[in-house]
């Protein structure tokens, strides 16, 4: 997803997108793009040349490598040393874009493809001079963030903000952010959901739930279909809730510091 969204995003001008691919008798059979240096990676029938891609790897001096659970699988037992492996799920929301996203009084619309739902009228858009805040936040929790350092992640929000690649909502309360999701990339017909986050004193509300679905239910309003990657089997309940599938397994491949 995200390789895909970024080549039809950017195409192979953007100075920070790179991308290799590796072939059989005149096949391409892997293809790896970088962006801002993580890798992923995908290979349709789990057709990798390890030697190729280990040396691949060590040549960009990745932090991170994201792909199929299947695909990651192959190249953990010999990266076991220096990367620490992470099994997740992807999953995709279930209304379709143009679907029939229900309508309150005076022309509030509700939560994705539901009914009798209050507005998420706590929900804000990020502002520029937030990032710097919400970056602390997402580089607060290890899985979610820790491979990153605030001030640099919270450039890449703001780069992508700028090229209406990405956008951040959130809740406050008590003069800080508290609840945190955004999009990492976005295209014509798609959008990535992630860094979702609550501080630990405020979950429990309800508030994950309000921000990812106030962020769905406008990017449904576009057109764009919003999937999403998680590592923990407890949020299942909150994306269920939201409208997404079940999740199905991706890996990564994360440097240890």
């Amino acid at each position: 997803l995200y390789g895909y969204i970024d080549l039809k995003k950017y195409g192979i001008q953007n100075p920070h997108l790179h991308i290799y691919y590796s072939t059989r008798e005149g096949h391409i059979t892997a293809v790896a793009t970088e962006y801002y240096k993580g890798i992923q990676l995908f290979s349709y029938r789990e057709e990798l040349d390890v030697e190729e891609t280990l040396e691949l790897v060590h040549q960009l001096k990745a932090p991170m490598i994201n792909g199929k659970q299947k695909v990651i699988a192959i190249l953990e037992p010999y990266l076991r040393g220096d990367f620490a492996m992470e099994t997740g799920y992807v999953t995709w929301m279930k209304t379709a874009p143009g679907s029939d996203v229900g309508q309150t009084g005076a022309g509030e619309t509700e939560g994705p493809g539901r009914t009798g739902e209050r507005p998420f009228r706590q929900v804000e858009c990020s502002r520029e001079e937030d990032f710097p805040e919400i970056a602390r936040l997402i580089c607060s929790d290890e899985g979610l963030g820790g491979h990153y350092m605030p001030e640099e992640f919270a450039r890449q929000m703001l780069d992508r903000k700028k090229g209406k690649f990405g956008r951040s909502y959130i809740i406050r309360r008590d003069g800080k952010i508290v609840s945190h999701a955004s999009t990492y990339a976005e295209i014509d017909n798609l959008a990535i959901v992630s860094g979702v986050i609550t501080r630990q004193e405020y979950r429990g509300l309800g508030l994950g739930y309000e921000v990812v679905s106030k962020l769905c239910q406008d990017l449904i309003l576009e057109g764009k279909r919003p999937c999403l990657f998680y590592f923990k089997k407890e949020a299942v309940g909150l994306y269920a809730k939201a409208g997404f599938e079940e999740g199905t397994l991706w890996g990564k491949l994360s440097h240890r510091h």
